[in-house]
């Protein structure tokens, strides 16, 4: 969860990541859940054996404000 809160801050855009829980029929166990992050590192939502589906609402403007506001953005010319 750190990386993905550290890959929304740096980027300024919305981090998702799912990852599989529970055990497989041949027994591999899988341990993670989902999670997803704001554009300003913000967790808005994670997923696990008891709640494996989440849905967001995304909103751009939120991205645009996060990519404006990171002190190291340099626009393009």
């Amino acid at each position: 969860r750190i990386a993905g809160a550290m890959a929304s801050l740096v980027s300024g855009a919305y981090v998702a990541s799912s990852n599989r829980v529970g055990c497989a029929k041949g027994g591999t166990r899988f341990g993670g859940g989902g999670f997803a992050f704001a554009p300003h590192g913000k967790l808005l939502a994670e997923t696990s054996i008891t709640n494996p589906v989440q849905t967001l609402e995304i909103d751009p403007e939120v991205i645009a404000v996060a990519q404006r506001d990171y002190p190291c953005y340099v626009p393009e010319v």
